[in-house]
């Protein structure tokens, strides 16, 4: 249901749908934040928030591996952290829906055992391109369309945009934005088991690519995908998606659990020098 799993293809029509929206105007943060090493992690972060981390490396996959999804990734490093927040939809059973989760994955942009990196890995190649062009511009306001694909592979579509930020920290910079994924014909309204703080963004050398999903909540959204029942999915235009992407723009920051600004404090605790050491050299 999450992950790497390759489910049908109904995001198709999920990106399809995500052009529909009108997206707020970003800030522009400049954060410099000295890190200290926990727990032989290449970042900071909260024990209240996150229990154990786990460190996955992930093999390659070109693509010709990627069988026509845009998944091809060089073999990278992903540190999953727990969740310690219920997901009562699960109780219901297995069906298609998007729980949010929470990691940092790094995936260098260099390959000496590919004879061309962007042949090789065109998604990887493509999106650290247009991450470029992005950060470079710090276009208004910060649309979807310039991050056509996320990394890593995520087999469901963005339902919104809200509080898209630029940031630009001490050794890495970027764009964070709160979203969901969904999976289903008429997409989830906001709720507490899909609602996602997503950070995409390069180390200055240009060496990884960073990715992060944070799992977040907030007390005055509904508790789950269950607690939505009531609110009507099928419309055109999409408007309570709209409408509830403007709610999460009135928000206070520290409102939301955990705090936005915490989650952008383990992402400017990365120092280059700990991701080498603890990654892998560039």
């Amino acid at each position: 249901m999450m992950g790497y799993s390759l489910l049908p293809f109904v995001a198709a029509l999920l990106l399809f749908f995500s052009s529909w929206f009108n997206l707020p105007q970003p800030e522009v943060e400049h954060v410099r934040i000295k890190p200290a090493k926990v727990l032989d992690v290449p970042f900071r972060f909260d024990p209240n928030d996150y229990g154990m981390v786990e460190r996955h490396p992930r093999s390659r996959t070109t693509v010709l591996d990627a069988g026509g999804f845009p998944a091809d990734t060089p073999a990278h490093i992903v540190f999953s952290l727990e969740d310690k927040r219920p997901l009562p939809g699960f109780d219901s059973g297995p069906r298609y829906y998007f729980p949010a989760y929470s990691f940092i994955a790094f995936i260098p942009l260099t390959d000496l055992t590919a004879p061309d990196f962007a042949t090789t890995y065109p998604t990887t190649y493509g999106s650290a391109q247009q991450m470029r062009k992005l950060l470079a511009r710090k276009s208004f306001p910060f649309d979807r369309q310039q991050l056509t694909y996320e990394l890593p592979f995520n087999n469901a579509g963005k339902s919104f945009i809200s509080k898209a930020r630029y940031v630009d920290f001490k050794d890495v910079e970027g764009v964070f934005y709160l979203t969901q994924y969904s999976q289903e014909m008429y997409l989830n309204p906001l709720n507490n088991e899909e609602l996602t703080y997503c950070f995409q963004g390069l180390t200055k050398d240009g060496a990884y690519y960073v990715a992060a999903r944070f799992a977040v909540t907030h007390p005055l959204l509904p508790q789950g995908i269950d607690s939505t029942s009531d609110i009507g999915r099928i419309d055109d235009e999409l408007t309570y998606l709209k409408e509830g992407a403007k709610t999460l723009e009135l928000f206070a920051e520290d409102s939301f659990t955990p705090s936005l600004g915490k989650l952008r404090e383990i992402i400017a605790s990365l120092d280059q020098e700990e991701i080498y050491k603890v990654v892998g050299e560039k």
